[in-house]
């Protein structure tokens, strides 16, 4: 439901895709003071906002991932396309990095912390499992 809430032109081209850039500027929210380098890496900060909005926007494919995974054996493309892709570690990849950077510059409680706390549901136990076994084969 986040990226529906992204309907702020900042978000968008027609408002030079500024959100970031303007979250980071505001006294209440941001970590640290001095950060007026920021003015240096606007592009950053832009990609930032459309990694952003793009990660929420198309979130709904992870849940859709997990019904996929959970019915491999059905036939279609997408399914297929899906599992093979695991899109589940993609959005756990991209979303960390997102949360950790939010965590480095901006006061927002534990939220950064509580959502890479709930991506580990994304994953079967017995899929950590094999993770861990694959992990500590090399070390035996």
């Amino acid at each position: 439901i986040t990226g529906a809430h992204k309907l702020g032109a900042d978000w968008w081209p027609w408002g030079d895709f500024h959100a970031v850039y303007y979250v980071l500027m505001l006294t209440n929210w941001r970590r640290y003071e001095g950060i007026a380098w920021l003015a240096m890496v606007v592009p950053f900060t832009q990609l930032a906002t459309i990694v952003t909005l793009i990660f929420e926007i198309t979130w709904f494919m992870v849940p859709l991932a997990l019904v996929y995974r959970a019915s491999r054996t059905r036939p279609g493309q997408l399914r297929s396309l899906s599992n093979r892709l695991d899109l589940r570690t993609i959005y756990v990849l991209v979303g960390s990095g997102m949360h950790l950077s939010i965590w480095l510059t901006l006061n927002v409680g534990s939220f950064s912390a509580v959502t890479v706390a709930l991506y580990t549901c994304l994953f079967h136990h017995d899929e950590y499992v094999a993770l861990w076994k694959r992990l500590s084969w090399g070390r035996r």
